[in-house]
């Protein structure tokens, strides 16, 4: 068992130190589940990721204009299937979770009337997008903002609000309450992989129990059905 959570753990910093290699710029202790796709439709484009970055597997990157640059900031977690698709620039802040299966498109790959055809998009530190949310051209989402799934993002996101529907639309304001959850549990589940990697050593398994084994002593536990039955 330690020995494949170890393999498991090596294969993602293997697939890292190949990402970072990609890279124009990479931090450190960069992790990758997979090998993701990066499109280079053009010279001169640019990859850049910060410390402690976590992508998951079957992951996007298309950059098809000349100078494109997506930046993925430090801690920032992007989950299975999510494409980011570049003419322009497209930043993803710190402490970020972006979940499976979001497109963010800084283009269209075509003009309509005097609109551009590309324009920056940028997701601010603690933003959070759900399942198969779409972020268009030109959009900001301010930081500590949740895009419910499946929204599609069309205008910029205020700072902690909670946006839905199709176009997205603002719900309400988090609270502080919720705001330090999101936080406190996004870091708990960034130090997970750290922590293991850190600690994990190789033991010898168990044949037999131990002789003198301490044991805890519970209280005599009864069934629920006689639980319930002397509640009522």
């Amino acid at each position: 068992m330690i020995g494949e959570l170890r393999w498991a753990l090596d294969y993602r910093n293997r697939n890292g130190r190949w990402l970072a290699r990609q890279a124009q710029r990479c931090g450190s202790r960069l992790l990758a589940e997979g090998r993701p796709r990066i499109s280079r439709g053009a010279p001169d484009t640019h990859l850049v990721f910060g410390d402690d970055v976590y992508l998951y597997y079957d992951l996007g990157f298309f950059l098809d204009s000349p100078g494109a640059t997506i930046e993925i900031g430090d801690r920032t977690y992007v989950n299975r299937r999510t494409e980011i698709i570049c003419q322009d620039s497209v930043r993803i802040g710190a402490d970020c979770l972006v979940s499976w299966e979001v497109m963010i498109a800084d283009t269209d790959y075509h003009a309509v009337g005097d609109a551009p055809v590309s324009a920056p998009v940028v997701l601010e530190d603690l933003v959070w997008v759900g399942a198969r949310a779409t972020i268009l051209k030109g959009v900001t989402v301010g930081e500590g903002a949740v895009v419910a799934a499946g929204a599609v993002v069309t205008t910029d996101v205020a700072p902690r609000t909670l946006v839905a529907g199709v176009p997205a639309r603002l719900v309400r304001e988090l609270t502080e309450t919720e705001l330090a959850w999101k936080i406190e549990g996004t870091r708990s589940y960034q130090e997970l992989t750290r922590r293991s990697l850190a600690t994990m050593r190789a033991t010898v398994p168990l044949s037999a129990v131990e002789p003198n084994r301490p044991r805890i002593e519970l209280p005599e536990l009864l069934p629920l059905s006689s639980v319930k039955a002397q509640r009522k």
